[in-house]
């Protein structure tokens, strides 16, 4: 009897483990359905998804494994800026390649499909470029994920500039699948749905650039972060002076943000910065009203708080400034105003950095706070 009873239980087993198999070798559970993707929409490579996931970029997948295998390794590592931005921004440009793609094939305007093919010949260029000089410069290391940098910002490991790497990524598209999903399957009024999106994109990408030229180390990126902010702002403002002309309207939350935005009025002179008004609101917008009491030209500018303003360059300073009223606009006696919304806390300088000024004390530190 106890033979038996044992047989039937091996028996049992037996059915089950045949039963596992067949499953896993035929398809036999249940899984959900592929969609069918939009017929517009055939034929495209799909972006890969999101920041938080594995094997990004073409690379090994990583995730919070490090080249020894070891859990936490690619947390517990030094990432450089360098290595984190180039890790970020490919799969970034990557989604605009996607979205650039669907584009081609629904866009209504013809401006629409010749910036759709902009998007994708100089995006796909810097993606190859970026891959190119993380294979020379990074060969062994492992893929940076999102994961990993929030990881190492819970550990205060961050190395200098992360930071401001990461508030740039709260405007990134996370889900760059989703995005490609969406334009694909919009009813009508493609061209705003895809200006729409793309201004978003474009936004963080120019984040991500300014983060670079403050911190990278490799003069190639501050190169590259160059020219993704002029290239990507001027298709920003073709995209809301076109998104006006079509829809009858402005992008969304411009006029709101006009409206409500808080007045500061500034005074500069030799060689002072003064306004009654120190202390700011992250997500707040405010109008600077600058006006130019002393007897030179003057240059106003929002800066993040960085080393050596005083011996940067112009141009540089420019890029990575909030707002900028240049000084042929700041003649003695001038008033002129710019429209600033600071999107991370912390100190910034009201200053101006034309040569011998700024060293000349023409500076003034603020805080914006959450």
């Amino acid at each position: 009897m106890k033979s038996r009873s044992l047989f039937l239980r091996l028996l049992t087993v037996l059915v089950a483990v045949l039963a596992i198999a067949f499953a896993l070798t035929s398809g036999g559970f249940a899984s959900t359905p592929t969609p069918t993707p939009d017929t517009r929409c055939t034929g495209l490579a799909s972006p890969t998804s999101g920041h938080m996931g594995p094997g990004m970029n073409g690379m090994p997948a990583s995730g919070n494994m490090g080249m020894e295998g070891t859990p936490g390794h690619a947390m517990m590592m030094n990432v450089e800026f360098d290595l984190a931005f180039i890790d970020m921004m490919i799969p970034h440009h990557e989604g605009a390649v996607a979205m650039a793609k669907v584009a081609l094939e629904r866009g209504e305007h013809e401006e629409i499909r010749a910036l759709a093919h902009q998007v994708v010949d100089a995006q796909d260029a810097e993606i190859a470029q970026l891959r190119t000089w993380r294979s020379r410069w990074y060969q062994n290391a492992p893929t940076v994920t999102m994961a990993d940098m929030m990881q190492m910002q819970n550990m205060g490991q961050m190395m200098p500039g992360m930071s401001d790497l990461m508030g740039s990524m709260d405007m990134m598209q996370m889900d760059p699948a989703a995005d490609v999903a969406a334009l694909c399957s919009v009813p009508d009024s493609f061209d705003r749905a895809f200006i729409d999106m793309m201004i978003s994109h474009h936004q963080s990408a120019i984040m991500m650039a300014q983060a670079a030229l403050q911190h990278a180390q490799h003069q190639e990126l501050k190169d590259l972060a160059h020219d993704i902010i002029d290239a990507q702002q001027r298709e920003i403002d073709q995209m809301k002076g076109w998104r006006a002309a079509w829809c009858a309207e402005a992008t969304p939350g411009t006029p709101a943000a006009e409206t409500t935005a808080t007045v500061v009025n500034v005074t500069v002179d030799e060689f002072t910065v003064t306004t009654a008004l120190a202390a700011f609101h992250t997500g707040q917008t405010y109008r600077f009203v600058v006006t130019n009491t002393g007897a030179l030209p003057h240059e106003f500018m929002v800066l993040p708080d960085m080393a050596g303003i005083g011996g940067k360059d112009m141009e540089e300073l420019h890029h990575v400034a909030l707002g900028v009223i240049p000084a042929e606009d700041l003649a003695p006696g001038a008033t002129r105003e710019v429209t600033v919304t600071f999107s991370e806390p912390g100190e910034y300088e009201l200053a101006c950095a034309l040569t011998g000024h700024y060293d000349a004390g023409m500076t003034l530190t603020v805080t914006a706070g959450e």
